[in-house]
């Protein structure tokens, strides 16, 4: 895959270490076409405004770099109606390990082993 300069990216989770390094990357080569959204802007958790804004800013290339790190391949979904916790949560494995779930890579070299293949595929 080879992107043009002149394209519209979106990055969704630009602010983050992998969407941030993206974003930095692709704005060192020339990309000035990046379109910038953050939280507050755009909650794409809202189906919505999702679509409100991707039939507005007609994005060519849209990144998903929260999920493509942690493997998420299904629809983000909230009930707003239901409190949403505190700031950080703690996950129970319990049940992926029942299934036969073992952790294979550590965080960092995910990431590590992501920005290699966005360098040696996207960012020529």
């Amino acid at each position: 895959m080879s992107i043009q300069k002149s394209e519209k990216i979106f990055i969704a989770g630009r602010r983050g270490m992998v969407g941030s390094a993206f974003a930095h990357t692709l704005e060192g080569r020339g990309f000035a076409n990046l379109t910038k959204r953050n939280r507050s802007e755009l909650d794409l958790s809202d189906s919505t405004a999702g679509a409100n804004f991707f039939g507005k800013e007609k994005a060519e290339i849209v990144i998903l770099a929260a999920a493509k790190v942690v493997g998420s391949k299904g629809e983000l979904s909230w009930d707003k109606t239901k409190p949403d916790g505190t700031p950080g949560k703690l996950l129970n494995l319990s049940k992926l390990r029942a299934l036969g779930w073992a952790l294979t890579v550590l965080l960092h070299d995910g990431i590590a082993r992501t920005y290699d293949w966005f360098l040696r595929n996207i960012a020529k």
